[in-house]
């Protein structure tokens, strides 16, 4: 009986883990944050592949501070809205920054940014105006991106 238990429990997250993956993505990111920032990290899907798409997000940021090397972590999260989810707001958080933002995405795979980022830290690496390309690659037949939606 036990036997049974566990194999029925390990079918069962092995759906989840389907299921879990279809709706994730890998991201890569090129950011101006009052410096250039390269990025890479991972989207989650949170809504329904048909819904308006809000995404929740990590990421590892790498720039050069001061001649040095860093890499920063980066949460993120994004909602889209409005002809149908193309533009999204967002909100992301770095350890020296918080940036509200504004993107324009094509089907939930490339987004087009622009933001403001306001420091928190008191080194102020990140502060001012900011504007990025993301890039997200998602499970082929995945549910991650949005459908191409033509007509009324």
């Amino acid at each position: 009986m036990r036997l049974i238990f566990t194999f029925i429990a390990m079918l069962s997250l092995g759906s989840l883990q389907a299921q879990f993956l279809e709706k994730l993505a890998v991201s890569a990111e090129y950011r101006y944050l009052g410096r250039n920032v390269l990025g890479l990290g991972v989207e989650y899907r949170l809504s329904h592949h048909e819904a308006p798409a809000f995404n929740v997000g990590a990421k590892a940021f790498y720039t050069k501070v001061e001649n040095k090397s860093k890499v920063l972590p980066q949460f993120n999260i994004e909602y889209g809205w409005g002809l149908n989810g193309i533009l999204m707001s967002g909100v992301s958080v770095t350890p020296y920054a918080i940036e509200p933002q504004l993107q324009l995405s094509f089907l939930n795979m490339i987004s087009l940014n622009v933001g403001y980022a306001v420091p928190i830290h008191s080194q102020k690496y990140f502060k001012g105006v900011t504007f990025g390309i993301q890039i997200n690659v998602g499970v082929k037949g995945g549910k991650y991106y949005d459908y191409l939606k033509i007509g009324f």
